[in-house]
């Protein structure tokens, strides 16, 4: 298996929300530029593309991301907890500027 690398880092967030349409919603883990990395109970398939819609303060953007890995979630005692994700944003869904995406364009590198 081919090794990815980000092209930027990303930033932990705790006040965007998330909806994977199929199949519900999503905790969001963090954020960057090009992707982002999420939990959900369902096993997604990797290299199938999704629509997302993210919120940060009640402005929501529609996405359309690619996954690139799946990996199992265990809690703190070993049982399984879901899935963690991380995807690639493919498109922008939504045209008009909502303010979370140049909130997510706008968030300083560390």
């Amino acid at each position: 298996m081919t090794e990815l690398r980000r092209g930027y880092e990303r930033i932990p967030v705790g006040t965007v929300t998330g909806t994977l349409h199929t199949p519900g919603d999503i905790e969001v883990l963090d954020l960057s530029r090009t992707g982002m990395a999420f939990a959900t109970v369902e096993r997604l398939d990797e290299a199938a593309d999704y629509e997302i819609e993210l919120r940060h303060r009640d402005q929501p953007v529609k996405l359309v991301v690619s996954v690139r890995w799946v990996k199992e979630a265990e809690t703190a005692d070993g049982a399984r907890a879901g899935y963690h994700v991380g995807a690639e944003f493919i498109a922008v869904l939504q045209k008009t500027s909502t303010g979370i995406w140049d909130w997510i364009l706008d968030t300083p590198r560390q």
